[in-house]
């Protein structure tokens, strides 16, 4: 040991570090929420001071778990993070005093869990030990004090899963009136919303369907919109419907009022052009769009191209667009800041 100025030994400074490292949680589908760690947020509407009304979000939340197995005073939790984040209720407000505010709206979702899965001993937790000696240079020294190995581990299970949404519940104050809206969602076996039925206080229903690039054969795909069918299928960009269509329930019975079809560019994944259906009376039966055996995608009949976007940027915003007259051409002009 060392000698100060004051005749005393110097001290040695002796201590101990731990390195962490784990694996990270994978999502097992598209379905994950955000890591939202706030589970209540307002947001208040108007200018500071001057509010008009507010809006509240309430998000779903489960903290992490810890995990009492993990040796040497190693911190360890289970992730939740799956389970956090999903909006469960948002709730609308206008102000009608500066302490006092009234409920317009009331939106309440519903989900249900996903693949929820426990996979034992896939994490892996290891820590380091390290013990530095000295007051001026330090010496790294391993493997003392017993120690067979410098570094310890363990091994973890990781839980994962996911939440879709199924319902909807919208309520509208107004005038001392209660107007309910019910919405449910169905989806396809790729876990895509396949159909969304809403349904009001008169017991009225309306529905959504949508078709998405992954129900189109497009192996023998050869005009251009079945080639951008499959840019965006082999690009893995299926949450985008290529048909959507609008229709009624009446007495059990579903009929079409409208729908639409959106093309796409053959070499890259923007929209290139959007058909509407266009009915004189509600279609009781109908046959989705399909990419035949020349691999044409033609839109049936009923429907009419009512935009298609002919040129694009270097950025893939559009700058050209025609109507019904191709002749009779549409530009639009991007970054007007950076015009002289």
């Amino acid at each position: 040991m060392g000698m100060n100025g004051f005749g005393l030994s110097a001290p040695i400074c002796e201590y101990t570090t731990h390195t962490y490292s784990s694996n990270p949680t994978v999502d097992n589908n598209d379905y994950d929420g955000t890591m939202v760690y706030y589970p209540f947020v307002t947001e208040y509407l108007g200018a500071p001071g001057n509010t008009t009304g507010k809006i509240t979000y309430q998000y779903s939340y489960e903290t992490d778990q810890l995990i009492a197995t993990i040796p040497e005073f190693m911190p360890g939790t289970l992730t939740s993070h799956w389970k956090r984040g999903h909006l469960q209720r948002q709730q609308e407000f206008k102000q009608t005093s500066p302490i006092t505010f009234e409920l317009k709206k009331d939106i309440i979702h519903g989900y249900q869990v996903l693949n929820e899965a426990t996979y034992p001993d896939v994490g892996f937790l290891i820590t380091e030990r390290i013990k530095r000696t000295g007051t001026v240079s330090e010496n790294v020294q391993r493997g003392l004090e017993g120690w067979e190995s410098p570094f310890v581990f363990t091994f973890y299970s990781l839980k994962t899963g996911a939440y879709k949404l199924v319902s909807t519940t919208e309520k509208i104050y107004e005038n001392g009136l209660t107007l309910e809206n019910n919405i449910q969602y169905a989806y396809n076996g790729f876990l895509q919303p396949s159909r969304i039925t809403k349904t009001n206080s008169k017991g009225e229903a309306t529905f959504q369907m949508m078709r998405y690039a992954n129900q189109y054969n497009t192996g023998s795909a050869g005009n251009d919109a079945a080639l951008g069918i499959k840019r965006l299928f082999e690009s893995n960009i299926l949450s985008v419907p290529i048909e959507t269509l609008q229709g009624i329930d009446r007495a059990g019975t579903s009929v079409l009022t409208g729908g639409k079809i959106a093309t796409f560019f053959p070499d890259k994944p923007v929209l290139r052009e959007e058909y509407q259906m266009e009915l004189s009376t509600p279609l009781a039966s109908y046959t989705y769009a399909a990419i035949d055996a020349s691999g044409n995608f033609i839109p049936p009949s009923v429907y009419k191209r009512r935009l298609t976007f002919s040129a694009l940027d270097a950025r893939n915003n559009p700058t050209e667009y025609y109507m019904d007259d191709a002749n009779l051409r549409h530009a639009l002009v991007w970054g007007h800041g950076a015009c002289s």
